[in-house]
C-alpha cells in the first residue's frame, strides 16, 4: 500500500506533482506534468483523463447539467455530448455504450443490448455500485473485453466486489471484498496486476491467483483434501463442519451436502481417483469411502472386517495402491469400482515400527517408503518381504520425522521433516540393510524458511513445489547454476491464507496448482507465476558512527571520527518489480589480516548493528540472494582509528620517558654537588 505523505495536491501556476512508481529503485518519485485547460462554460461534476491507446488521449467531462463531454484526440479536437439524465446512460463511446436499466448495467454494441451476468458469492442477491475504468492498453485492444470493470454489492453482507466483461455481458469475478474506499480509476502493469486507487492509498492486485477463504459460506472448514473429478470439477474436503464437500465447477464455487449409504463424519488427509474417475475420501469414522458427483459410496473390503481409517494414498503399477493407515501400518490393495481387494496388511507383524504412517513414496525399485513426523522414517521391500526403520529416539542428534515424501525423476528422495527439507540422492541404490538413512540425507536450505516443516510436497515439470509454514517454494528444475535457484511465495503477502496444509496440493488437469492452506485454498496458474529475475543493486543508505551521521561516498567510506565505535548501518536494495520478498542478505565484517570476525547469515532486514568495533580497517562485505541465488555483491571500507593511548607507539615512548626523566634527574643532582 502506497500512501503519499501529502494528500492535497499541489499546484503552482500551471503544473501539478503525481508519483510514478520506478521498478528498478523501488521507489515512488514525485514527477512535475504541465496543465491542460479546457474551455467548460458550465459548472462541472468530475472530469476524468485517460490513456485509450498509447497515442490517444480521452477526457470525460460530467457536467451539473447530467451531460457528458467525451473529448479525444491528441488536440482533443473530436468531441460528441449525451445525456446522462436519470442514470440511464454511464458511459458513451464511438462504437459501444453502457446504459442503466432498472439498477442492471447493459452493454449496447451495435444496437443489441448485453445485459451484464453476475454470479456473486454466495450466490447472494447484488446491487451495482459504480464503473471503475481501467488505463492498460492490453485491455483496451482486447476485441472481447471493455475497458470498465464493474462494482457490485451483494446485499446480505454489503460487501464490495470487482468484475470484467465482455461485449456481450459475460462477467468474470476478479476481486472479492475490495475496500470501500475504492476511487473510479484503475490500471494494469506489464505484469498482469491491477493497481486501483483509493482513498487512503494505492491497492495492489494479482488476478492470476483464485483464492477461496474459509470466511466464505459456500467453503468447507477445516480443509485437508483437494482432488478432481473426470468433468474437471474440483472438490475441496474439510473436518470441522457438517458440510464436508465444496465444489468448483470452473466458473462458481459451491456447498455441496453428500448423499448415499455412507454418513460422513470429519474428513481426513488423503485423497485418490481411481482409472474409472471415482473419488475416494478417508472419513474420521466411516473410514474409506467412495465419492462420485456428490453421493458415497461404500467400499467393499474383501478379507477385512474393520474401517480403513487413514492420511495417506500412494498410486502403484497395475491399479495396486498403497494406503498410510492409522495404527495398522501400511495396506497395499488393489482399489477400482469401489471394491477394495488382493488387500494386504504390513504392520507390526512385519517390524514396523510406525504407528501411524501419514505419507508415502515409491522408488524405481518399488520399495515403499514411509513417514511419521514424530516418530521417523521406515521403506518396505516388496521383493524381501521385509521392513527397515529409522526412528528419532534412536538419533536423537540427526533424527529426522517424515511429514510429506516424494521421488522425482533423477531417483530424489524428497523429505519433509520436523527440521527442514532434506534429500536423499539415488534413493533406488540406497543400502537399507546396512546404512543409516540419516548419515546420508542432505539438508536443503529453502531461502528465509530453514527450519520450517514442510506440509507438502509435489514434482511437476518446471518445479518441485515445498509447502511450508511460512510459505510455496518453487524449486526451478530447468536451472543450472552453483546454488538452486527457488522462488517464494509468501503467505499473508503473495499469497491469501497461512501455513501449508497437509499433503493438500492438486495439479489439475487444465495445468493449474492448487494449494490448500489452513484458511482455505488457492488456485495459481502454473504457466503464468509472476516470478522476478531481475537485477539487484545493493547500497548504502546511512552509516552512523555513535550519533554522528557518515557521508557516503563511493565504496569507500574513510576514517571514523575517533572515539566512535558504535555503528549502526542501513542500506537499499533496488530492482523488485514484482514487489515479492524474495531478498536474503549475507552480511561480513572483514579485518585488515583477512579475518572474518562477525557474519550474518540469511539476513532478510536491511538495517544491522556493531555495538564495538576495535581500531583497524575493515571491509563491509554484503552479499544480495534473489530467488536464492547471488544477485549482487559489494564492499565497503572504512577506518576505526586508534586513540593516542591505544596506539603502540605512544606506550613505547612513554616507557622511555619514564625511564629516561628519572636518569636524567640524578644526572642533574650528581652534577650539581660535584666539586669544582
Amino acid at each position: 500500500m502506497f500512501q503519499p505523505r501529502n494528500t492535497e495536491s499541489n499546484r503552482y501556476g500551471q503544473r501539478f506533482y503525481f508519483h510514478e512508481f520506478d521498478i528498478k529503485t523501488n521507489q515512488f518519485h514525485p514527477q512535475i506534468k504541465q496543465l491542460i485547460n479546457f474551455d467548460i462554460d458550465v459548472p462541472l461534476k468530475d472530469i476524468y483523463l485517460s490513456n485509450i491507446t498509447p497515442s490517444e488521449i480521452i477526457v470525460t467531462i460530467y457536467r451539473a447539467d447530467e451531460s457528458v463531454e467525451v473529448k479525444r484526440g491528441n488536440d482533443f479536437s473530436s468531441s460528441y455530448t449525451y445525456s446522462d439524465k436519470k442514470g440511464e446512460n454511464l458511459i458513451g463511446h464511438s462504437s459501444y455504450s453502457i446504459q442503466l436499466k432498472d439498477g442492471t448495467p447493459i452493454i449496447v454494441k451495435e444496437e443489441v443490448f448485453n445485459p451484464i451476468k453476475i454470479i456473486a458469492p454466495s450466490n447472494s442477491p447484488v446491487k451495482f455500485v459504480k464503473l471503475i475504468y481501467l488505463h492498460s492498453n492490453s485491455a483496451v485492444n482486447s476485441e472481447e473485453l471493455i475497458p470498465y470493470y464493474f462494482l457490485f454489492e451483494t446485499i446480505s453482507d454489503k460487501k464490495l466486489h470487482l468484475y470484467q466483461s465482455d461485449f456481450y455481458g459475460n462477467t468474470k469475478l476478479i476481486l472479492e471484498d475490495v475496500p470501500a474506499d475504492i476511487g473510479k480509476n484503475m490500471t494494469r502493469d506489464h505484469f498482469g496486476r491491477l493497481w486501483i486507487c483509493t482513498s487512503s492509498g494505492v491497492c495492489k492486485i494479482d488476478p492470476s491467483q483464485l483464492s477461496f477463504n474459509e470466511n466464505r459460506s459456500e467453503m468447507v472448514k477445516g480443509l485437508h483434501v483437494i482432488n478432481e473429478d473426470n468433468k474437471g470439477q474440483i472438490w475441496f474436503g474439510g473436518y470441522h463442519s457438517m458440510m464436508l464437500f465444496s465444489r468448483y465447477d470452473g466458473f462458481r464455487l459451491k456447498s455441496q451436502t453428500s448423499s448415499g449409504p455412507v454418513k460422513l463424519h470429519g474428513l481426513l488427509p488423503g485423497t485418490y481417483k481411481d482409472r474409472s474417475g471415482h473419488l475416494y475420501f478417508f472419513s474420521e469414522v466411516s473410514g474409506l469411502v467412495g465419492f462420485n458427483q456428490g453421493r458415497t459410496h461404500e467400499v467393499v473390503l474383501k478379507g477385512h472386517i474393520k474401517p480403513l481409517v487413514g492420511y495417506i494414498f500412494q498410486p502403484l503399477k497395475n491399479d495396486f495402491v498403497a494406503l498410510g493407515l492409522l495404527n495398522e501400518g501400511l495396506a497395499i490393495a488393489k482399489l477400482y469400482n469401489f471394491t477394495i481387494d488382493s488387500l494386504r496388511i504390513i504392520g507390526k507383524e512385519k517390524g514396523l515400527k510406525l504407528q501411524n504412517v501419514i505419507t508415502l513414496a515409491q522408488d524405481k525399485n518399488e520399495r515403499i517408503w514411509m513417514g511419521r513426523t514424530s516418530q521417523g522414517i521406515a521403506v518396505y521391500d516388496p521383493i524381501k518381504d521385509t521392513i527397515f526403520n529409522w526412528m528419532r529416539e534412536d538419533y536423537p542428534e540427526n533424527g529426522l520425522g517424515a511429514l510429506c515424501l516424494n521421488i522425482d525423476e533423477n531417483n530424489i528422495l524428497w523429505m519433509g521433516t520436523q527440521k527442514g527439507l532434506f534429500c536423499l540422492k539415488d534413493v533406488h541404490l540406497f543400502n537399507i540393510e546396512q546404512n543409516n538413512l540419516f548419515d546420508f540425507a542432505e539438508e536443503f536450505q529453502l531461502p528465509g524458511d530453514p527450519m520450517s516443516t514442510p506440509g507438502f510436497l509435489l514434482n511437476e515439470d518446471k518445479y518441485l513445489i515445498v509447502g511450508t509454514r511460512r510459505a510455496v517454494h518453487f524449486i526451478d528444475k530447468k536451472y543450472n547454476g552453483k546454488r538452486p535457484r527457488v522462488f517464494s511465495l509468501k503467505f499473508g503477502k503473495d499469497l491469501d491464507g497461512s501455513e501449508a496444509e497437509q499433503n493438500a496440493v492438486l495439479k489439475d488437469s487444465k495445468g493449474y496448482l492448487w494449494i490448500g492452506a489452513q484458511t482455505g485454498a488457492t488456485r495459481l496458474d502454473l504457466n503464468n507465476l509472476p516470478f522476478d529475475t531481475s537485477e539487484t543493486t545493493v547500497m548504502l543508505e546511512y552509516f552512523k558512527a555513535d550519533d554522528t551521521e557518515i557521508k557516503l561516498s563511493g565504496n569507500y567510506i574513510g576514517k571514523i571520527p575517533l572515539n566512535k565505535r558504535h555503528l549502526e548501518i542501513g542500506f537499499t536494495a533496488s530492482g523488485n518489480p514484482m514487489l515479492h520478498d524474495n531478498l536474503i542478505f549475507d552480511i561480513f565484517l572483514i579485518q585488515s589480516n583477512g579475518d572474518t570476525i562477525l557474519q550474518k547469515l540469511n539476513h532478510t532486514d536491511l538495517n544491522f548493528i556493531f555495538e564495538y568495533l576495535p581500531p583497524d580497517s575493515y571491509k563491509l562485505q554484503i552479499v544480495a540472494y534473489k530467488n536464492n541465488v547471488e544477485s549482487c555483491n559489494v564492499g565497503y571500507a572504512f577506518v576505526i582509528p586508534a586513540q593516542l593511548t591505544e596506539r603502540p607507539l605512544f606506550w613505547i615512548l612513554l616507557a622511555i620517558l619514564i625511564v629516561t626523566i628519572p636518569e636524567y634527574g640524578y644526572g642533574l643532582i650528581h652534577a650539581t654537588n660535584k666539586p669544582y
